[in-house]
């Protein structure tokens, strides 16, 4: 059995049509960890899920205080304030970073890998991020791997595979385009709208890596009415001065 932790994103779909290319049907395991985004990643996992023929599962794990990080607040409207395509590329504010985000992920996956004797466990960390979130990093993976195998008792229970540590962000969406990946079933807002919101860093970052690598990304953004309308006016006037 192979487990693919998945969050909808363009990361961990390529590594998803990576193993389907190899003949691996992969368990696509999706956690919700009370992120402002959890309904639409998930169904982003579960359409990704129906597309590539596989089974896929939720893990549910809420934190106790919401109040302490913007990404956990459902009423929060986050609007990156620098949209220039560079920090846009580098992944830009800090504000959406949850500290050892990746290493909860892994545990996760290490826990549920335990029951379900697991081979291997698939992650689509990448180069891009592991500027910003150190715990993405391949060394970080590589220690817990050191880490399970330890509390295994010296024998790995599973394989941590991390295909993207080293690549970079437009090779990753290159690589997606070869793989005829279906960018338009995945999500990468850090919003909870209908439609991606097209203003936060993961919109920017995505609209830029598009437009580098030559795709047309068939997903829709709010329109200028609607982001009036479902931002807070604040939140609309940060945008408006910075765009």
């Amino acid at each position: 059995m192979h487990i693919v932790l998945a969050g909808g994103g363009v990361d961990s779909t390529v590594v998803i049509a990576q193993c389907v290319k190899a003949g691996i049907k992969p368990v696509l395991l999706f956690c919700d960890y009370g992120q402002r985004s959890a309904y639409q990643e998930r169904l982003a996992v579960s359409r990704l899920a129906r597309h590539y023929g596989l089974r896929h599962e939720v893990v549910r794990s809420y934190f106790p205080s919401h109040d302490d990080h913007i990404m956990f607040d459902p009423d929060a409207a986050y609007v990156n304030h620098t949209i220039a395509p560079e920090v846009a590329n580098s992944m830009g504010s800090r504000a959406w970073i949850i500290p050892y985000r990746n290493l909860f992920l892994l545990s996760v996956a290490a826990m549920v890998a335990g029951v379900k004797g697991t081979e291997e466990v698939w992650v689509g960390f990448d180069a891009a991020n592991a500027g910003s979130t150190a715990d993405c990093r391949q060394d970080v993976v590589d220690y817990f791997q050191q880490a399970v195998t330890l509390a295994a008792d010296g024998t790995p229970p599973f394989t941590i595979r991390s295909p993207l540590t080293n690549v970079a962000k437009s090779t990753i969406y290159r690589r997606g385009v070869r793989l005829d990946v279906p960018f338009e079933l995945t999500w990468s807002c850090y919003n909870n709208f209908s439609k991606r919101c097209g203003v936060c860093t993961a919109c920017a970052a995505r609209k830029y890596l598009s437009a580098k690598v030559g795709l047309d990304d068939p997903i829709q953004y709010l329109s200028e009415v609607e982001l009036e309308s479902r931002l807070t006016k604040e939140a609309y006037a940060d945008y408006v001065r910075c765009r």
